[in-house]
């Protein structure tokens, strides 16, 4: 694939309610499609509006008449503009729903849907138990890819699945997905479809390759098998609190060096995880697990340089971490996993 490819994420209706419907022949097109609203704007105007700076188009709205039909820049260029380039050049779109995972490639430019389709698409709409406030007309302009090459995935690593996880893409209807934050996600997109995934050059990658709860469990199974007890794989309860831990022995337990956690008899500690960026510790937290890590030097953060340190002293642990990242490869040659 060349460097140019994106892999979007796109929402297909609200909560994906659209998503079996578009990516059908059962739709109003008869082929699969797949569809951004916004509103009454049309691909045209999209194409304007995407190719101006921010200042640009804040000008331009207020100088505008039917300025409340033009969209803010955060949605323009990070959720508009993306759908629009995503006909106009190589992009595959990932969309979740039911347990599922479809990718397919987009087969065609944007266009609006023709006006003398939209009383049918209603009645689909309303086939399909969704009873919008207003008729398609007088809401939204629907703008439209034919797609290609659907591919629907019952089974894939755990890490794909949590993308769901991400606020950021799913408050949004099409956004990029990440290649440096969600680089594992991206491997395991390649994987699904057989092709070739990249290796890991740094910690952080190689524990990008784990989802969401993988990492929790992972701290969780450190903690454990380090001879403290974590009553759950998570706090859930307690605010900028992931998981608890308690030694309840009558010795100090220690667990790792730069830093080491000491844990004193009777006493207890708490961990916060964080996948994204982390600049400071979080204040509530006795430890902040942070896979991204871009601040200062701090005792009570643990990097995925940690967390790697960790695994390869632990057998019980270190067999779950290559078990669970099986589908990389990285392990089948060599048990060698971090130097």
């Amino acid at each position: 694939m060349s460097r140019m490819d994106k892999f979007l994420y796109l929402k297909l209706g609200r909560g994906n309610c659209l998503a079996r419907y578009w990516l059908s022949k059962d739709n109003v097109f008869k082929k699969p499609a797949v569809a951004i609203f916004f509103g009454k704007i049309t691909t045209e105007k999209c194409r304007k509006l995407s190719a101006m700076s921010k200042e640009e188009l804040k000008s331009f709205k207020s100088e505008s008449i039917g300025a409340e039909d033009i969209r803010s820049y955060r949605d323009i260029h990070y959720q508009i503009k993306p759908f629009i380039e995503a006909g106009d050049r190589r992009a595959r779109f990932v969309t979740i729903v039911h347990g599922n995972v479809y990718i397919y490639k987009p087969d065609s430019p944007v266009f609006d849907m023709p006006k003398a389709l939209y009383d049918e698409y209603d009645f689909h709409l309303s086939q399909l138990g969704i009873k919008p406030k207003k008729k398609t007309i007088d809401e939204h302009f629907p703008k439209v890819i034919f797609v290609k090459n659907i591919k629907r995935l019952t089974e894939f690593p755990h890490v794909l699945a949590t993308l769901q996880c991400s606020q950021y893409l799913t408050r949004g209807t099409c956004r990029e997905i990440n290649p440096s934050r969600d680089w594992g996600a991206i491997q395991a997109i390649k994987h699904c479809l057989g092709e070739p995934i990249e290796k890991p050059e740094a910690d952080e990658q190689i524990m990008s390759l784990l989802g969401w709860h993988q990492l929790e469990t992972l701290v969780f199974l450190i903690l454990k098998n380090s001879g403290v007890f974590p009553s759950a794989w998570r706090g859930g309860s307690l605010p900028d609190v992931d998981i608890v831990a308690t030694n309840y022995s009558y010795s100090e337990v220690r667990i790792g060096t730069n830093p080491q956690i000491i844990f004193e008899p009777m006493k207890r500690k708490t961990f916060q995880i964080k996948r994204g960026r982390v600049e400071k510790p979080f204040e509530n937290s006795d430890y902040t697990v942070a896979m991204d890590f871009r601040g200062k030097d701090n005792e009570k953060i643990l990097t995925s340089k940690w967390l790697l340190e960790q695994i390869e002293d632990q057998p019980d642990t270190k067999d779950w971490f290559e078990k669970s990242l099986y589908w990389t490869s990285l392990f089948r040659e060599s048990q060698t996993m971090h130097a």
